[in-house]
């Protein structure tokens, strides 16, 4: 006859049963207290913790809050409600200028703000030599010594003659190499009938002591009123970009009549901008996210970018080192392989245009535009 457990017996067996789930806590499925439930990643799983905070925020990547190694970051200087159109760099001195006659300048590691003394618009500068020249209009070059923010600035205009119907002409872009006998401005042409001007969108200038010889060069072949927004000088050529997609080269420079050839830019977009190395690559952007390159001795292609606004400048210092920007605070970076966004520290909710960028070696980089100025910081997260 089969006997029925005697209570300790039972008492004992039921100490044995809880003994054995509380050492098996992993096959119950009840977490460990401190665990996360399963299927759920912990703070240091490879799950989406991974991804950061930003993950879901592409905004707080490209815009960040704080400076750090490789980001562009606003320079410590106000600038309001002041459009800077051209920004350069000689001699370790950064330069910048733009509305209202300004021109704001790095010596010495601090910024100072400054102009012209006028109110006119500072659309473009160059460096010849020693000397700053700050353009405005044909009948508006300021010209004084760089780096000398006590110097006076000298206000040239062209020669009194048949130029003078060219007041107010704007000057989009200038080149003014000490090498060359003449300087070259990229304008907006006179398109008002009657005017032997009409269509002229490229000029040469030579400096005299209180003016400057003016010489027409090209008409742009698109339209009469298409102007040359850019001018950019490589070696013995030096390249303009404008209106409907215009692109021209232009050599043999001193001559009495350079040549001048007329490029198929793939895009008839309004090129804003053109750059050129010293191995025959081309680079020119403008409205539409339009970025085209010509490799030497080849022809005009268009550029996977990773934006559609208007990029307004471009410039590098090699094929794989080229820098571009534009509106809505755009700043993208070329490595010879392809393009990509940059970000961009301390701007808040703001995205201001970004409207002149050089680069003057591979970690010295400077962006102008609306109400802002950038540098690229270093690897110890400092931007000058």
């Amino acid at each position: 006859m089969r006997r029925s457990p005697t209570p300790q017996i039972v008492f004992f067996a039921g100490l044995l049963v809880a003994a054995s789930f509380a050492c098996s806590g992993e096959s119950n499925g009840a977490p460990a207290p401190g665990e996360p439930p399963p299927g759920d990643a912990g703070p240091d799983d490879d799950g989406d913790a991974d991804a950061g905070p930003d993950a879901d925020c592409p905004a707080c990547r490209l815009y960040p809050a704080e400076c750090s190694p490789g980001v562009l970051c606003r320079a410590s200087i106000a600038l309001d409600s002041k459009v800077l159109l051209a920004v350069g760099e000689r001699a370790g001195v950064a330069t910048a200028v733009g509305s209202h006659g300004t021109v704001v300048e790095l010596v010495d590691g601090a910024w100072r703000d400054g102009g012209v003394g006028t109110n006119d618009a500072l659309r473009s500068m160059a460096f010849r030599g020693d000397e700053l020249w700050a353009a405005s209009s044909l009948d508006a070059l300021f010209i004084r010594s760089h780096g000398d923010g006590a110097a006076e600035w000298a206000r040239l205009a062209p020669r009194q003659g048949n130029w003078s119907f060219f007041q107010n002409v704007p000057i989009n872009g200038l080149v003014a190499d000490p090498q060359r006998t003449w300087a070259w401005a990229a304008v907006t042409p006179v398109c008002a009938g009657g005017f032997n001007g009409d269509g002229v969108a490229l000029v040469r200038m030579r400096r005299e002591a209180t003016a400057f010889q003016l010489e027409s060069v090209v008409r742009n072949s698109a339209s009469r009123c298409a102007g040359l927004n850019a001018v950019a000088g490589s070696g013995d050529a030096l390249w303009a970009a404008g209106d409907l997609g215009a692109v021209y080269e232009l050599t043999d420079l001193d001559t009495e009549s350079p040549s001048t050839v007329a490029h198929n830019s793939g895009t008839t977009a309004t090129l804003l901008a053109v750059w050129a190395d010293a191995t025959g690559h081309v680079w020119a952007s403008g409205t539409d996210g339009a970025l085209v390159h010509r490799l030497p001795g080849r022809v005009f292609a268009r550029e996977e970018v990773p934006t559609s606004v208007a990029i307004h400048a471009v410039h590098g210092t090699s094929a794989s080192d080229v820098w571009a920007v534009g509106a809505d605070a755009t700043a993208m970076h070329f490595d010879g392989e392809t393009w990509s966004r940059v970000p961009i520290a301390g701007l808040g909710d703001r995205r201001p245009t970004l409207r002149a960028v050089t680069a003057v070696t591979r970690d010295r980089v400077l962006v102008a535009g609306d109400g802002v100025l950038l540098t690229l910081a270093g690897a110890d997260g400092v931007a000058p």
